[in-house]
C-alpha cells in the first residue's frame, strides 16, 4: 500500500483492493502543481461533490503538498461513508467540468471547473482491504450466522439472537440494536470469519475465551487461548 503522512495522520492511496472505510479526512492529489488559489478552488469543487453524500458539511482543508489537498470531512456523520464511491466519481467530473450548469439564461455554474488537472488520485485516513473474502455464512433471514467475525482490524461476535458485541479492551462489549444492524451490514459487505489462530491469540493476550466470554483459568486453556468446552465451536 502507498501511504503518506501529514501532521501525524497516515493517508493510504485507494486502489481496487484498498478502499475507504469511514474516514475523517480524505486526500485529493492531482497531476499539476497548485497555487494557493488553485488549492482553494479544488477544495470548493470537492466540497460541492461531498455535499451530495448526505453527510454534514466538510470542515475545511489544508494543502499538504504542491499538488494535493486534504479535505476534512467526518464521513460517519449522516453515514456519508455509504456514498464514498459515488463521491469520488463525482469529484473526478466536478473538478474538471465544475458544478452542473444552472438553468439560467447564461447557463452559469455555481463553481467553475479547473479543466485538465492530470490524473486525480484519492487517499483516506481510514481504509480496509477490499480483496475478495470467502462469503459470510447467513441465516435464512439473511443476517450473519452466529459466530466471530473480523471487519478490518475489529472483531465482532454475533449471538444466536443476532445480538452483536465488539471485542474491546480485553472483553466483549454489547452494541445497541442500531449499532448491531450497522455492524451486521459491514460483516456481510466485507467481513470474514475470524481465523482460529487469531481467536486464540486474542484469548491468550486478554485471558478471555472469545467464544464464551469467560476468563480462562485452566493452564491448558490459557496456553491455548480458548476454553476447553469452546474449542469444538470454532
Amino acid at each position: 500500500m502507498t501511504t503518506v503522512t501529514h501532521d501525524g495522520t497516515e493517508y493510504t492511496q485507494l486502489t481496487d483492493t484498498v478502499w475507504a472505510d469511514a474516514p475523517y479526512s480524505v486526500r485529493i492529489q492531482v497531476g499539476k502543481e497548485l497555487t494557493p488559489e488553485d488549492a482553494n478552488h479544488l477544495a470548493a469543487l470537492v466540497g460541492y461533490a461531498y455535499a451530495k453524500t448526505g453527510g454534514e458539511r466538510g470542515n475545511g482543508f489544508t494543502q499538504d503538498s504542491p499538488n494535493s489537498i486534504i479535505y476534512f470531512c467526518d464521513t460517519t456523520k449522516g453515514r456519508a461513508y455509504n456514498h464514498l464511491e459515488t463521491f469520488f466519481e463525482d469529484v473526478k467530473v466536478t473538478v474538471v467540468e465544475g458544478s452542473p450548469q444552472r438553468k439560467t439564461k447564461n447557463f452559469t455554474r455555481l463553481v467553475e471547473g479547473m479543466g485538465d488537472v492530470g490524473e486525480i488520485t484519492f487517499w483516506a485516513d481510514s481504509v480496509y482491504d477490499s480483496a475478495p473474502q470467502p462469503p459470510v455464512p447467513l441465516t435464512d433471514d439473511g443476517v450473519p450466522a452466529p459466530g466471530i467475525y473480523s471487519v478490518d482490524e475489529k472483531v465482532f461476535r454475533v449471538g444466536k439472537s443476532n445480538a452483536v458485541s465488539t471485542f474491546m479492551g480485553g472483553k466483549w462489549r454489547s452494541q445497541t440494536a442500531a449499532e448491531g444492524r450497522d455492524t451486521a451490514a459491514k460483516i456481510k459487505a466485507r467481513g470474514h470469519k475470524t481465523p482460529l489462530e487469531q481467536v486464540a491469540s486474542l484469548g491468550r493476550a486478554s485471558g478471555v475465551c472469545l467464544v464464551c466470554g469467560r476468563a480462562l483459568s485452566d493452564p491448558l486453556a490459557i496456553e491455548r487461548g480458548i476454553g476447553a468446552r469452546c474449542v469444538s465451536k470454532v
